[in-house]
C-alpha cells in the first residue's frame, strides 16, 4: 500500500503501540476461544471462509469461533452452525453510538486464545487496526498479498506471504488455509455451508406451494443478476433458456434476486410468456432452503451462486472475468462454463447442452433385507419429475425363521442364500446406474451375528448396508406414506412386518408418534407355531401373548388420537387380496375370512385357499391374529390398504439428497 505523509505518521504512531514481535515456533494451545476479524471483502468472499472455520472445529471440536462480519457480508454466515457468534462491525456507528463503541471495546478485550485475518484479494488497513486492539498473545495475518505490502502487518507476531500467482488455479477455500496450515490446521473439505431451519423451508415449501401447487414436476432455478455488469450473461439467454425448459422438461421454474436485480428481472417479465415465480429479497436461509428443494439451478459468478454451491442441488455457474478454478463451487454435481472474459461468449447452446445431461432420466433403487423377504424396487425419475417403477421383485429368504429358531442366530446357509439373492439384486442395481441404498431391519438387528452377517455381504458387492433401528425404520415408513395422506387428517400408520410392527401417528405435515413392537409374523409363528400347524391352544396363547404386549401402546394410541388407519406391508396388502376387500378392509368380513384361515390347520390346506398367495401359507395364520387384537383393541371398524412401503420412503430419501 502506498502511504501518504499522514498515513506514514499513522502507521508508526499505530506501529508503537500495537507492534508484535514476529514468531516463528508455529505453536498455538489448546484453543478455546478464537476471534476471526473478516469485516471486509464480499458476501461471497464470506461463505469461502467457511472451509477455514469448519479446519478450525475439526483441529479443536470443543471451541468457540466468534466472527467480526460487516453489514454487507454477514447474511452469508447467517444461522451458521460452526460459529458461536457473529458481531456486525459499522465504522459510521463508532462516530455516533457510544454504547456500541462500548459493545466493540468489550468483545475486542475478551481474552482470545488467538485472532486470524484471513485476506483474499485486498488488504483491509481496518481489520488489521481491530486485530491489534484485540487482546491475544497470538495473531495471525498476512505480511503481503500478491506482492503488494501489508503496512500494517506489525499487529501480527505471525505474519505469511500469500500470492496467487504462485498458485493461480488454488482454490480461494484452500488458498485462505495457508494463514493456519502451518500449525497443523487444515480440512479437505472445501465446501461452503449455508444452514437453514424448518421455517426457512416452510417459506421455501409455502413459494413453491403458491405458485405451482403440489406438482412433482422438475423444479429449477434461476439467478440472473450479479453485482458486477461483467459477470452478467445476457438476459436474452436467460430467457432463451427458461423458454428451453419450459417446452423440454415443463418444469416449475423461479428466478431468485433482490432490489438490485429489478432491473434485470423487469425485463425477464416483460420478454417472457411463461409463468414462472419470483423469490425475492429472502434471507440466505430462506434462498438456500428453497434451492435445496430444487433439482437445478443456473446462476451468474455472484454470491448467489456460493449460496448454491453450499446446498445439494446441480448447479451451472456462469463465468466471465473470473477464474473459476478459484470461485466455482465444489462437490459433486457442480459444473461451471466459461469461454472467456466475456460472459457472452457462453453459447446457450452449451448451457442446454449441460441441462440436458443433468436433467436426463434418473434411477432410483431400495433393497429391504427384511425378516421375511428381500425386497429391491427401482424407479426412473423421468425428465418432468415423475417416478416410474421400471423394476419391483422379491426373494423369500425368510431370514426370521433361522433368527427366531435358532437362539437369533443367522445361520450358515441362510447367510449364503442372503448372499446369493443380495448378489444378484446388486448385479440389477448397477445394470442401471442407479442411486441406491441397502437397508437391513429386525431380523438383522435383533440377531447375535447381524454385524457379522452385514460384513460378509458388504464384502461381496463391495458395498455399505445399513442396520436400521425401529425409529429410522418408521421414519421411513412415513417417508413413504407421506404424499398421499391429508394435512387435515391425523392417520395412524401399521406396518406389519416379519420381525416387529411399526405403529406411526402422522399427517401430511409431522409425525405426533411413532413406536417399533417386537411382534412380527414370522416372530410369532416361531414361537407359537414353530412347525407352522394351528392348534386352538397355541392361538389362545399368542392372543393372549399379542394383547399383553401391545396393551400399553394402545392406551397411547389412543391418547394421542387418530382419524383413520392405514395398513402397509406384504400381510396387509396379501389380507386384502385373499378376503377381497378392495383396498379397505372391512371388519367383518376379516372375522369371516379369520375364522376360515385358522379352520385350516396345516400349510398344505391354507395353500388350496382362493387367494390366498401360496408363499404366505405358513405366516399368515399370525398376521391375522395381529390384525384382529388391532381391531378390538382400537375399537375400529376398517383399515385401508396402502401400496408404499419402507423402500418408497428409501427412494424418496435417496431422490431428496441427489437433486
Amino acid at each position: 500500500m502506498k502511504l501518504n505523509l499522514f498515513n506514514k505518521i499513522a502507521v508508526s504512531f499505530l506501529r508503537n503501540i500495537f507492534g508484535l514481535k514476529e514468531r516463528f515456533d508455529y505453536q498455538l494451545p489448546q484453543l478455546k476461544k478464537v476471534l476471526i476479524i473478516r469485516q471486509h471483502n464480499q458476501f461471497g468472499d464470506m461463505l469461502a471462509t467457511i472451509p477455514l472455520f469448519r479446519a478450525i472445529k475439526e483441529k479443536y471440536p470443543e471451541c468457540s469461533i466468534t466472527l467480526i462480519a460487516s453489514p454487507e457480508n454477514h447474511y452469508a454466515v447467517e444461522k451458521n452452525e460452526l460459529l458461536e457468534k457473529v458481531y456486525q462491525f459499522d465504522k459510521r456507528k463508532l462516530f455516533y453510538s457510544l454504547n456500541y463503541a462500548k459493545e466493540l471495546k468489550n468483545l475486542l478485550k475478551q481474552d482470545w486464545d488467538v485472532i486470524i485475518v484471513p485476506f483474499t484479494v485486498a488488504i483491509s488497513k481496518t481489520s488489521c487496526i481491530l486485530a491489534g486492539l484485540a487482546n491475544s498473545s497470538i495473531k495471525i495475518g498476512l505480511r503481503n498479498l500478491n506482492g503488494m505490502h501489508n503496512d500494517y502487518n506489525f499487529v501480527f507476531n505471525y505474519r505469511f506471504d500469500l500470492d496467487w500467482k504462485k498458485h493461480p488455479d488454488s482454490h480461494v477455500s484452500d488458498f485462505i488455509q495457508e494463514l493456519v496450515r502451518p500449525f497443523g490446521i487444515s480440512t479437505k473439505n472445501f465446501k461452503s455451508l449455508v444452514s437453514f431451519d424448518n421455517h426457512d423451508l416452510s417459506v421455501a415449501q409455502s413459494f413453491l406451494n403458491a405458485n405451482f401447487g403440489n406438482s412433482k414436476k422438475l423444479i429449477v432455478g434461476l439467478h440472473v443478476g450479479a453485482g458486477k455488469p461483467p459477470n452478467r450473461w445476457s438476459l436474452d439467454n436467460f430467457i432463451f433458456i427458461i423458454n428451453y425448459l419450459k417446452n423440454n422438461f415443463d418444469a416449475r421454474i423461479y428466478l431468485t434476486g433482490s432490489k438490485s436485480d429489478s432491473e434485470e428481472l423487469n425485463y425477464i417479465k416483460n420478454n417472457i410468456t411463461k409463468d414462472i415465480g419470483y423469490y425475492l429479497n429472502h434471507s440466505i436461509p430462506e434462498l438456500a432452503a428453497l434451492i435445496s428443494e430444487s433439482d437445478l439451478f443456473i446462476t451468474n459468478d455472484t454470491g448467489v451462486m456460493h449460496v448454491a454451491g453450499a446446498c445439494e442441488v446441480s448447479q451451472i455457474s456462469l463465468f466471465g472475468p473470473t477464474n473459476p478454478f478459484n470461485w466455482a463451487p465444489l462437490g459433486n454435481k457442480k459444473y461451471f462454463l466459461r469461454k472467456s472474459d466475456l460472459i457472452d461468449d457462453i453459447k446457450v447452446e452449451e448451457v442446454i447442452s449441460l441441462i440436458a445431461r443433468l436433467l436426463s432420466d434418473k434411477y432410483f433403487a431400495a433393497l429391504d433385507l427384511g425378516t421375511n423377504s428381500f425386497h429391491l424396487t427401482i424407479v426412473k425419475k423421468k425428465s418432468n419429475g415423475q417416478l416410474e417403477i421400471i423394476y419391483d421383485a422379491k426373494e423369500y429368504v425368510r431370514l426370521g425363521e433361522s433368527v427366531f429358531k435358532n437362539g437369533l442366530i443367522i445361520s450358515e446357509d441362510k447367510i449364503v442364500e442372503s448372499k446369493n439373492a443380495v448378489k444378484t439384486f446388486y448385479e440389477i442395481i448397477k445394470s442401471y446406474d442407479a442411486n441406491y441404498k441397502i437397508i437391513a431391519t429386525s431380523a438383522v438387528r435383533d440377531s447375535i451375528n447381524g454385524e457379522e452377517f452385514i460384513s460378509i455381504i458388504s464384502k461381496e458387492i463391495n458395498s455399505q448396508i445399513e442396520i436400521i433401528d425401529g425409529n429410522r425404520e418408521s421414519y421411513l415408513i412415513y417417508q413413504g406414506v407421506q404424499d398421499s395422506l391429508k394435512s387435515d387428517k391425523k392417520y395412524l400408520i401399521i406396518d406389519l412386518g416379519g420381525g416387529s410392527t411399526e405403529f406411526i401417528i402422522a399427517d401430511s405435515e409431522k409425525v405426533y408418534f411413532s413406536k417399533s413392537i417386537n411382534i412380527g409374523v414370522i416372530r410369532l409363528m416361531k414361537k407359537f407355531f414353530p412347525d407352522y400347524e394351528i392348534t386352538i391352544e397355541n392361538v389362545k396363547a399368542a392372543e393372549e401373548f399379542i394383547k399383553d404386549s401391545f396393551s400399553s401402546l394402545i392406551s397411547k394410541l389412543s391418547e394421542v388420537g387418530f382419524d383413520a388407519v392405514i395398513g402397509v406391508s406384504g400381510t396387509f396388502i396379501s389380507i386384502n387380496k385373499f378376503i377381497n376387500s378392495n383396498g379397505k378392509i372391512e371388519k367383518e368380513k376379516f372375522k369371516e375370512y379369520k375364522n376360515l384361515l385358522l379352520s385350516k390347520k396345516r400349510v398344505e390346506d391354507r395353500k388350496e385357499l382362493e387367494r390366498l398367495e401360496p408363499e404366505r401359507a405358513d405366516i399368515i395364520p399370525a398376521g391375522f391374529l395381529i390384525i384382529e387384537n388391532i381391531f378390538q383393541s382400537l375399537k375400529i371398524d376398517s383399515i385401508a390398504i396402502s401400496y408404499k412401503s419402507i423402500r418408497d420412503g428409501l427412494i424418496s430419501e435417496l431422490i431428496s439428497t441427489n437433486k
